[in-house]
């Protein structure tokens, strides 16, 4: 950290974001202080997000219950994730401190294909990340049943 001659340290921050324990002992021949705290460090890059669940190759049917997973992080936390189909926001979760995240959805969405996005809001700077996926919702034709 440098001279002990000086009264002054410079702390580098590191390019990602988080909390960080910050400890300085100073002492001299008859004492001996030491102080700590917590340095929050922004990040200003967008929340990580990836769509594990379904798959590009998969298809849904339409009125079925479906499952979608993905992964979402930031640095300083999120403070929700959004599932969208077809740019309408179906639901949101709060953030958590798990990486991984599940909607269930209905399936009540005009057959052919749909777009499924997962958006992910961070903490403090409210940055936004998403990734979406395209994938066919087959159609059913209702009916009475004989």
């Amino acid at each position: 950290i440098g001279s002990v001659k000086l009264d002054t340290l410079t702390w580098k921050a590191p390019l990602s974001g988080g909390n960080f324990p910050v400890s300085v002992k100073v002492s001299n021949s008859e004492e001996s202080v030491t102080k700590s705290d917590n340095i929050t460090v922004i990040s200003f890059i967008r929340p990580y997000v990836k769509i594990i669940h379904p798959s590009a190759s998969d298809y849904l049917v339409q009125y079925q219950p479906a499952s979608v997973k993905a992964r979402a992080y930031h640095d300083n936390g999120l403070t929700q994730v959004q599932l969208w189909i077809n740019d309408v926001k179906v639901t949101s979760q709060p953030g958590v401190t798990t990486l991984d995240y599940q909607f269930d959805w209905d399936g009540v969405a005009p057959a052919g294909m749909i777009e499924i996005k997962i958006s992910a809001v961070s903490k403090i700077t409210a940055m936004t990340g998403s990734d979406s996926i395209r994938v066919p919702l087959e159609g059913i034709v209702r009916g009475k049943k004989k």
